[in-house]
């Protein structure tokens, strides 16, 4: 059997999120280059091999630069506001109009046209702000029904208005736990400033239900896993790693000095016996698996102003009172006449809600607005504000029987049941919308020129660069240190012949010519049939017969003491030349470039002095379906 997945929630959920992780993790540089060949080769096999001599300036990416995004619907629009015409939150992801919308950097989802009348969705406008940021479902004075899904994340650089940045408060608890600063912090808050060094007892224990096969034991949230005796802020890096929770003890300081101390070690592996014997640890501590949340919630050093609290306290919401709610009933009344629409005599005195078949803990009222007129006949005019939205659903619909005996004429296929999935909807935005993960740049012309006298660059892309020694050139950066490196060689001439080097040369991108006597094989044989060509970038005259000259290649070994001729037929001799070196000295390996991405742009720095111009790039990395927008 052959299955055609197209709206798949695993992609949504892991692939994206996945995704995310592994380009956070690789330290790349966001690469700006020069190419002699102007046509446009985005993503090819040659673009990728030519980015290889081609590339003028690495720029390290800062992991708030790629961030997962919901791409705004086309013809839609990211911000909410009065005159909106706004879809409905559907879990059956079937015709879903735009329904999400973004408000003092908090994102909405709109749950229930007017009335609960989906006949309405088309022309009913927004004419109220939403006020209730708390995540609980709300109700808007002009009939909406609403619930802060997400607080956008802090730090994210600016985005157009194409894209709404997300982040789940899981994901993000977990990123400010792992975060340099809260490490730090971490560690002067548990051992003391200034003694991040001080040896101790860290003890590990499980943050998550796991089962052991060689054991063939289960542990639970809270228990031992293992104790090492070691320091402050190893005991920190070692529970992150290996996502665990831990609690330590500090030694006393003694003559050996900060990082010395006594006390009880941990027992070794052989004396270890959960969970009776777990030495200097507890073998079990109160943790739960809402203790992400629970932390951050209750920590007075976490600023309510951060979004990591924000998200926390909209995932408890979520989690303790909209998991499997049902978000909105809706009713179609388009073309349904008043006898249609007349409710049975048998329940005229009764409390109308909407009946219901389903599997959750607490009940969902939903009342039927109904209208009585002169005659003592009732007719329904739409579905009111819930009493109860109910929990824990997994699967709810109308009871056709019970309503076909209260609108004896009114098809049941009119009535529609959404929603909420298990633990809410902040929980499971990967779920419900569609996500991509998206890196957005924004570059200052002032950066490139503090760096580099280039001027001209008609290629950027994604990559790995690692130096001589193998070495990536981010590495020991902080995650938000942005690093400009200048990928370029620097070549000291000397202009051959009595005519002296014209003070018109042109300072823009040009091709050179390499006396082909440099290449040559390990036998010392010359291919007499290459010949080199750099890629001049930027050219500077030094004195009436001496230049220097910026280059692009990455065969940089090969041109001392060579001769090189330009594209107006100048020849000049190599004295010197300076490679680009990386934070830990060692000649940058443009041949050991890992290319992920490679496109045309047009970056031209040749204007007016004192203009500083801002470039933005902006790369949709990945793309999962999620909830169909039409």
């Amino acid at each position: 059997m052959v299955s055609k997945i197209t709206n798949n929630p695993i992609s949504s959920s892991i692939s994206t999120k996945a995704l995310l992780d592994t380009l956070r993790s690789k330290n790349l540089s966001f690469v700006l280059g020069n190419s002699l060949d102007t046509t446009e080769k985005t993503n090819t096999t040659e673009s990728f091999s030519e980015a290889l001599n081609s590339s003028s300036l690495a720029i390290k990416i800062t992991d708030n630069k790629f961030m997962e995004v919901i791409p705004v619907p086309e013809g839609g629009q990211k911000f909410l506001k009065n005159g909106v015409i706004p879809g409905y939150f559907q879990s059956s992801n079937e015709k879903a109009h735009q329904f999400y919308f973004v408000q003092d950097n908090m994102l909405y989802f709109i749950l229930t046209p007017k009335d609960g009348r989906e006949d309405y969705q088309s022309s009913i406008k927004i004419s109220q702000s939403f006020v209730d940021s708390s995540g609980n479902i709300a109700h808007s004075k002009d009939g909406f029904s609403y619930c802060a899904v997400a607080a956008l994340p802090d730090g994210v650089s600016e985005i157009s208005r194409k894209y709404i940045p997300i982040v789940t408060a899981k994901d993000e608890v977990y990123d400010y736990n792992n975060s340099d600063a809260s490490k730090l912090l971490e560690a002067k808050r548990i051992c003391g400033s200034s003694s991040e060094l001080r040896t101790g007892n860290c003890c590990l224990y499980y943050d998550e239900s796991e089962y052991n096969p060689i054991e063939d034991t289960y542990y639970n949230v809270g228990d031992f896993y293992r104790c090492f005796d070691t320091k402050c802020y190893k005991c920190i890096e070692l529970a992150k790693k290996l996502n665990k929770h831990y609690v330590f003890h500090k030694h006393s300081l003694s003559a050996l000095g900060p990082t010395g101390g006594t006390g009880e070690r941990c027992l070794d592996f052989d004396n270890e016996n959960f969970p009776t014997k777990c030495g200097i640890c507890s073998c079990r501590i109160n943790k739960k698996s809402t203790s992400y949340y629970e932390d951050i919630i209750s920590d007075i050093n976490v600023s309510e102003s951060l979004s990591v609290k924000r998200n926390s306290k909209i995932d408890k919401v979520g989690r303790e009172k909209l998991s499997g709610a049902i978000s909105s009933i809706t009713v179609d009344l388009s073309g349904a006449s008043k006898a249609q629409r007349q409710l049975s005599t048998d329940y005229l005195n009764s409390n109308l809600f909407v009946p219901l078949i389903g599997d959750g803990t607490s009940e969902a009222l939903f009342p039927i607005k109904s209208v009585l007129d002169a005659e003592g006949n009732k007719t329904i005019t739409g579905i009111g504000l819930p009493d109860s939205n109910g929990m824990n659903y997994t699967t709810a619909k109308v009871d056709v029987e019970t309503l076909s005996k209260m609108f004896p004429n009114l098809e049941s296929s009119r009535f529609k049941v959404n929603l909420f999935p298990i633990n809410g909807p902040h929980a499971n935005m990967r779920n419900i919308l569609k996500t991509s993960v998206l890196l957005s740049m924004n570059i200052n012309s002032s950066d490139i020129e503090n760096i580099t006298e280039q001027t001209i660059f008609n290629r950027f892309g994604l990559a790995t660069i690692r130096d001589s020694e193998g070495i990536n050139i981010n590495s020991g950066r902080s995650e938000r240190e942005e690093v400009f490196t200048d990928l370029t060689t620097k070549l000291n001439a000397t202009k051959q012949g009595i005519l002296e080097i014209s003070s018109s040369v042109d300072t823009t991108s040009s091709k050179a010519t390499v006396d082909n006597t440099a290449l040559s094989g390990d036998d010392g044989k010359r291919f007499d049939n290459t010949s080199l060509e750099v890629n001049v970038v930027n050219f500077k005259r030094t004195s009436s017969f001496g230049a220097e000259m910026q280059v692009n290649t990455n065969m940089a070994d090969v041109l001392d003491g060579k001769t090189v001729t330009d594209d107006l037929g100048d020849t000049y001799t190599i004295n010197s030349i300076t490679k680009p070196t990386s934070a830990a000295g060692n000649d940058i390996s443009l041949s050991d470039q890992e290319v992920l991405h490679r496109n045309t742009t047009n970056i031209n720095l040749n204007y007016g002095t004192n203009q500083n111009r801002t470039y933005r790039f902006e790369i949709l990395v990945g793309f999962n379906s999620g909830n169909i927008i039409t």
